[in-house]
């Protein structure tokens, strides 16, 4: 449960970015009026005490998609609300994670993503009408996108990647070393003897702490941070980092932390695996 009383992220994504993504599509024109109508609707649901509505049910027939997939589909979806068919209260749905994605797959009904037709049904059910299979986010992805590949630094930690990535595929890689095939470990194997073990796992470091930041920073860019403000698309245009490496707007760096916690997990000599 959130704490009203309390500044938190969590409470801000709830009661003021989710809303405002709702109307950033009303306010950039992607959606008819019954659409906007919908999202309004939506939009003014998640601050008050109004229960979670199942989303609506995908038709395989109206998308085309595998009718086992789709059953599966739907039944993960009432099983999601079912679940917190208590809460009176969005605050009260947690995780966040899942909540947003719940909202997002009820903004895709409200666009009719699934198929169009006299909008969401109020206890789930089926849509009707012909499927649409467009996103409404689009515009803004490629707003992002554009701004993006005019930064720089985003260039250029994009080419330090691109540069890891083939010189770990000219010889070994750890996707080598974890593999079944005995034939790519043994040339894992090879390929690492010809290098030194300090210098290998610096280079993996080095390639981890690249990702991380990437990853951080990618998030910046990132529409859904403030949808109602439509300067955020050139938000990736401001990234900024100095010559020696620190940034000056992260607060925090655990990037050492992270690594230690990757060599600890004993991922390295287990065969791999993915890493909590």
């Amino acid at each position: 449960q959130l704490d009203p009383g309390k500044e938190a992220f969590a409470q801000h994504t709830l009661l003021k970015r989710l809303p405002d993504v709702a109307m950033r599509l009303i306010e950039d024109g992607v959606v008819d009026d019954a659409a906007a109508t919908r999202l309004r609707a939506l939009a003014a649901e998640v601050p008050t005490h109004v229960p979670l509505r199942s989303p609506a049910e995908v038709s395989a027939v109206i998308v085309g998609a595998d009718a086992p997939f789709c059953a599966n589909f739907n039944g993960e979806w009432n099983r999601w609300t079912t679940d917190r068919s208590a809460c009176k209260d969005w605050s009260l749905a947690m995780p966040l994670i899942s909540l947003e994605m719940y909202f997002y797959r009820r903004v895709l009904d409200c666009t009719g993503y699934f198929g169009a037709a006299s909008g969401e049904s109020e206890g789930g059910g089926e849509q009707e009408g012909g499927a649409v299979l467009k996103d409404p986010f689009e515009g803004m992805k490629s707003e992002a996108l554009t701004s993006a590949m005019q930064s720089d630094v985003l260039k250029s930690t994009l080419e330090k990647h691109l540069t890891f990535v083939r010189a770990v595929a000219a010889g070994g890689s750890l996707a080598d070393y974890w593999a079944d095939d005995t034939g790519r470990k043994n040339k894992f194997y090879s390929a690492l003897a010809s290098t030194n073990l300090p210098a290998f796992f610096g280079a993996c470091e080095s390639a981890l702490k690249d990702a991380l930041k990437a990853s951080l920073w990618g998030n910046r860019g990132d529409l859904a941070l403030a949808p109602s403000d439509k300067s955020n698309t050139q938000e990736a245009c401001r990234i900024e980092q100095k010559s020696d490496g620190h940034d000056p707007n992260l607060l925090v760096d655990d990037a050492n932390t992270i690594f230690e916690h990757f060599l600890s997990t004993g991922k390295l000599n287990s065969g791999g695996g993915r890493v909590e």
